[in-house]
């Protein structure tokens, strides 16, 4: 990544002798933590050691959500950038890591999702032909597509999910990706920092009309996701979804016209 930095001119050889094609530009990869220190260097090798490097130049962001152990002090060893914030909330943990990722495009992955970071390579696919916003769908057969959770979660997937992001099938997978122009956007009008950021970010998307891609992140005959979530979890799913569409009510037309300034 560094190499690519230092190394701007298009002119210059497009890859090096370890395979990295800086052609494609630079690719930050987001982490959200709380209190891993026992695992949170392990991940971070494991992201390194199941990259390809012809994907483009890599960084890891560890974004920090607020640790009481050690998790930022081991991070700080391997990763590129640790991003602290002061507020216990998983969304202002990820906007903040956001402004400070340096890669063209961005992928934010649970660390639940980090065996999958193989597939990055359709979310970047997708970036690179254009789309705003990719996002892992865990529903990929009709059978998936039926979901099976406990009550909150179908609560939650009616009132909040299908509120915000009707033609989207899978909200909280934990990985999505998106480019730098909008990203910026997306959390700049972000105003949630709890539970329901990702809802919000992907809402705010279709809201501004970006392009948003949906891909498989199971094969087709997996057996059927199975959400569960806390009944407490559920309510401030519902509450964020509530005060993003009374943002979206008050002023409707900012969003587009921040869409149309950056064209």
């Amino acid at each position: 990544f560094e190499k690519y930095m230092a190394n701007m001119n298009p002119d210059e050889t497009k890859s090096d002798s370890g395979g990295t094609n800086y052609s494609l530009g630079t690719v930050s990869v987001i982490v959200p933590v709380q209190n891993v220190e026992m695992d949170i260097n392990g991940m971070i090798r494991f992201i390194h050691q199941n990259w390809d490097n012809s994907w483009g130049a890599l960084e890891v962001v560890i974004a920090d959500n607020k640790s009481a152990d050690r998790t930022v002090k081991f991070a700080r060893y391997n990763a590129d950038w640790v991003s602290i914030t002061r507020k216990e909330a998983i969304g202002a943990c990820i906007r903040n890591a956001v402004n400070h990722a340096r890669g063209d495009y961005r992928l934010v992955i649970s660390p639940a999702r980090l065996n999958e970071i193989q597939r990055s390579i359709y979310f970047l696919e997708w970036l690179r032909e254009g789309y705003d916003l990719v996002l892992g769908n865990r529903f990929t057969s009709d059978m998936q597509n039926r979901y099976r959770g406990n009550l909150p979660a179908q609560i939650a997937r009616r009132f909040s999910d299908r509120r915000l992001a009707p033609s989207v099938n899978d909200i909280r997978s934990g990985f999505i990706g998106f480019t730098r122009n909008s990203g910026r956007l997306l959390y700049t009008e972000s105003t949630i920092d709890g539970l329901g950021s990702m809802a919000e970010i992907i809402g705010t998307a279709l809201k501004m009309g970006l392009k948003i891609r949906e891909i498989p992140l199971t094969s087709p005959d997996s057996p059927p996701v199975y959400e569960k979530l806390q009944f407490s979890t559920t309510l401030k799913l519902i509450a964020d979804s509530i005060r993003t569409q009374a943002k979206w009510k008050k002023n409707p037309i900012s969003l587009y016209e921040r869409v149309s300034g950056q064209s």
